[in-house]
């Protein structure tokens, strides 16, 4: 192998390495992941320095979730309407 190849190689694998690390910093930081990765990419350590430098974005805000018991969904009850049924169960 040439020179030229192991140097790109290595080149490519340590901005994919610095690429993972700088988005894991801006994950951390509740920034974009993508701009994490592509300044780990482009610049390197540098990159995640700078990450590391940008100030922290507040948390983003949970969406409450309603959730259903263990029965499943249940109908409202309407006891005029037990009683109409119950009557007419008699009847016949």
């Amino acid at each position: 192998m040439s020179l030229y190849l192991v140097m790109l190689l290595a080149g490519l694998v340590g901005g994919l390495v610095f690429a993972m690390l700088g988005r894991w910093v801006a994950d951390q930081k509740h920034r974009d992941p993508n701009e994490g990765a592509l300044l780990g990419f482009l610049l390197g350590p540098f990159g995640v320095l700078v990450e590391l430098l940008l100030p922290t974005k507040e948390a983003p805000k949970r969406k409450a979730v309603r959730r259903l018991d263990r029965s499943g969904w249940q109908p409202p009850r309407d006891e005029a309407f037990d009683q109409e049924a119950a009557n007419w169960i008699t009847r016949n």
